[in-house]
């Protein structure tokens, strides 16, 4: 039997997800526009993952909803009646500060340089030996993901002090 205690815990997450969702959309929305923007801009992607989050987290809603009106079919001292760990807590909330670090990192790194550590660092925080593998999925991931964005989607993308520092920028 389920506990209430978990189920107002999956309804308070998925409104903090729903609140995020939107908090989200707003920040890519303030996002600079450029003249030489196509028809998707630099807010394009955060605005798609903002309603991805958001849809994703009403069904989160609308599921633990449906859960309190049924009755309960599991036996006491199943899985569903235990609680999660403290350690999957903190694994959580360490991808979480790695994941803001990088957002802090981003404007003064730039995309390129920013996403590289993140790589390596989520590899080393998942229990991978820092090695010439582990640098070089970083490095190559991220410029994947640069000619991604910035040359196949033309989505510019954060240069941080680079331009600066070599004299390049305009």
């Amino acid at each position: 039997m389920q506990s209430n205690r978990f189920l107002k815990g999956d309804t308070i997450t998925a409104v903090a997800l729903i609140a995020f969702a939107g908090i989200f959309w707003v920040a890519a929305d303030r996002l600079p526009k450029s003249a030489l923007g196509g028809g998707v801009g630099a807010d394009g992607l955060p605005k798609f993952l903002a309603v991805a989050l958001g849809l994703l987290s009403l069904i989160l809603l609308v599921q633990s909803l449906l859960r309190k009106e049924q009755k309960p079919t599991e036996e006491p001292g199943s899985d569903e009646d235990k609680p999660i760990s403290l350690y999957a807590h903190m694994t959580s909330l360490g991808i979480l500060v790695i994941g803001g670090i990088s957002v802090l990192l981003l404007p003064i790194l730039g995309y390129t340089a920013t996403i590289a550590l993140l790589l390596v660092a989520m590899a080393l925080y998942h229990g991978q030996k820092f090695t010439w593998t582990v640098a070089i999925y970083g490095v190559l991931g991220a410029v994947l993901l640069y000619l991604v964005f910035e040359k196949v989607l033309a989505v510019p993308m954060p240069e941080g002090i680079w331009p600066g520092l070599f004299g390049l920028q305009s």
